[in-house]
């Protein structure tokens, strides 16, 4: 059986109409020419490639495997839908380059001296399980030989990785797992016609599949957010079709790809091609002092992580579910003007089921703790509201007999942000997040601080790694809606040593344009107690306790109405830390200081044991 899709998936995608294959269909990116290396002199990985930046294509340096993989898997279905054989040399040139690597990731600072089963590895592995399959019949022996070769000796690489150590050991729910491990698995069963231990190796990674499904979530609701979702949640969706076509397991239904649709279509804006920041969500040194240099940003430096990289696979899940919800979001996300990456995912899968969806109006997702809704204001304005209240992987992560985590997860690019909200008024941002950190400081982030420190594992890299947390008591974290919001309950997510009795929010819409932020503090002992909230344009005071923005020529604006107690107000630059890893001294969650939007900021004058206060931001 083909790798991907069957011969009859190929006939139905080339009888389509129109005059390209697929959405984004570009000769151009296609066939442009392959590097002869794409190694440096000191080893590291580097290539030169054409991408689509967001207006067309731009040449770019990357050290990025997943472009090279782009265009072979590309080419190969142009050849496999009878477009001419000019594509399967082109893939085949891609291919000569990606295998001439000593090994398929090497370490980013300085020369390789160990092989790294990564994100590259994966990308390359899938390039050429791709190529082996669609075009391995129809080149040259010698060719075909010398590859099959070097996939059997990464194989056995992979294998020493995935298969030497029980399952429950590895972070098998995190991307930096289960991408190289797709690869892996595709790479293996691609040999199958070649190799005899190709089904060993199977039989080993079959045992990650179904526990690696049921970790990811039970809600639809990626937990590293939007921007991974975007390359991650892709090769979810390839090894459920390896698993469901070559392995005999039903994973098509799992809730993490049911419900991925509702994720999707609730991160985004109401409108525009603009998402939630929730999570690391933005490229790594996004640094704005107003939303236009913000969205200048976004179109030219990391549109290969927008959302319509993810918007073919919702047809691959409702093909297997029924769910139309799947196409119309999917649809609604191309609609937004934006380039998918392998588009021809679209031709292969476009027999999803179309038709009318339930519409609604808000949506809770319980299991991670998140809490979406919308309120329209007659005149065809949209405001979204978005809040998270959960454990990082969820309030379903199962336990072992002591109360620790049956796995060891790592919760990857979450922030310790209970508690913390997001609003968007059209295509236009009313509260954001603050993107991609390096410090996942609590002063970065739209929720409480006490003495000026976050919540448990402030300022970690990776914020929740399993010996860091106690994870039983992050599940006591709540979101509870109701008819007008949602009621937050977040003491759970600080330190005990911080004497929290409670900390409570509550988030209400005010009609279609405005909302409401109610918030409870009550401590042990006093503690400076602050809110913060991020916005896109610097601000200006409206007499002593309110300020005033515009974003794109629309004015909003932020009140503080009853406090139980003395507070100062004041803005500041929205100042973040990234991470450090372009090869400079220091630690890893300690990059460059970079500016995104602004902070408003309510804090008490003194010391206190508790505090009440609330906070409306309208749209006049």
């Amino acid at each position: 059986m083909p790798l991907f899709f069957a011969a009859e998936d190929l006939a139905r995608a080339a009888a389509r109409g129109g005059t390209a294959p697929w959405p984004g269909y570009d000769e151009a990116f296609l066939l442009q020419p392959a590097p002869l290396t794409m190694r440096l002199p000191d080893g590291r990985l580097r290539h030169e490639v054409l991408r689509h930046d967001g207006v067309g294509l731009s040449r770019t340096a990357t050290d990025d495997a997943k472009f090279a993989a782009w265009v072979v898997s590309g080419c190969c279905v142009a050849h496999a839908l009878g477009r001419g054989g000019r594509f399967a040399a082109a893939a085949r040139g891609w291919i000569a380059a990606l295998v001439e690597l000593p090994i398929w990731d090497v370490p980013r600072q300085g020369p390789p001296t160990r092989a790294e089963i990564d994100l590259n590895y994966g990308n390359a592995a899938y390039a050429c399980a791709f190529f082996l399959d669609l075009c391995g019949g129809g080149c040259d022996p010698g060719f075909r030989d010398a590859l099959v070769a070097k996939m059997i000796a990464q194989v056995e690489l992979g294998d020493q990785r995935f298969a030497r150590r029980p399952v429950d050991d590895h972070a098998f729910t995190q991307n930096h797992f289960y991408i190289p491990f797709t690869g892996h698995l595709a790479m293996c069963l691609a040999l199958r016609p070649y190799w005899p231990g190709a089904d060993e190796r199977i039989a080993r990674a079959r045992d990650f599949i179904v526990p690696l499904f049921a970790g990811i979530g039970r809600d639809g609701w990626y937990y590293e957010g939007v921007n991974y979702c975007h390359y991650a949640v892709i090769w979810l969706v390839r090894l459920a079709e390896l698993a469901e076509g070559h392995l005999g397991l039903e994973v098509a239904d799992v809730p993490c790809l049911r419900h991925l649709h509702r994720f999707l279509r609730w991160s985004m804006f109401p409108a525009g091609r603009h998402f939630f920041n929730v999570g690391d969500n933005s490229s790594k040194n996004w640094s704005f002092a107003t939303w236009a240099e913000a969205d200048r940003s976004d179109i030219l430096n990391w549109n290969d992580t927008w959302i319509s990289n993810s918007a073919h696979i919702l047809l691959w899940v409702g093909r297997r579910t029924g769910d139309p919800a799947c196409r119309q979001v999917a649809e609604d996300a191309l609609r937004r003007g934006l380039h998918p990456a392998e588009g021809f995912w679209w031709a292969l899968w476009d027999d999803a089921p179309a038709g009318p969806a339930p519409a609604e109006a808000s949506h809770h997702f319980a299991d991670a703790g998140v809490w979406a809704a919308d309120r329209a204001d007659g005149a065809g304005n949209v405001l979204r509201l978005l809040a998270r209240c959960g454990p990082p992987m969820g309030h379903g992560l199962e336990l072992d007999a002591a109360g620790r985590p049956r796995h060891r997860f790592n919760a990857g690019h979450v922030h310790p942000d209970a508690g913390t909200v997001c609003a968007a008024w059209n295509h236009l941002p009313v509260v954001l997040g603050p993107g991609y950190l390096g410090r996942k400081a609590g002063t970065a982030l739209n929720t409480i601080l006490l003495d000026g420190l976050g919540q448990e594992d402030d300022r970690l890299y990776h914020a929740f790694l399993p010996d860091q947390i106690d994870y039983p008591r992050l599940r006591r974290l709540t979101l509870r809606p109701d008819a007008e919001g949602a009621n937050l309950d977040f003491a759970a997510a600080y330190r005990p040593a911080q004497g929290v009795e409670q900390i409570a929010r509550h988030i209400a819409f005010l009609g279609g344009r405005g909302f409401a932020v109610a918030d409870t503090v009550r401590l042990r002992s006093p503690a400076c107690i602050e809110a913060r909230f991020r916005i896109a344009e610097a601000p200006r005071r409206c007499g002593e306790r309110g300020w005033s923005w515009r974003v794109e020529g629309q004015e909003m604006r932020c009140e503080l109405g009853d406090a139980s107690c003395p507070v100062e107000l004041w803005a500041a630059p929205g100042d973040v830390t990234t991470i450090n890893d372009d090869g400079s001294p220091g630690p890893l969650e300690a990059g460059r200081t970079c500016q995104r939007g602004w902070q408003l900021i309510i804090r008490t004058q003194a010391k206190e044991i508790g505090a009440c206060w609330t906070i409306r931001f309208l749209i006049p």
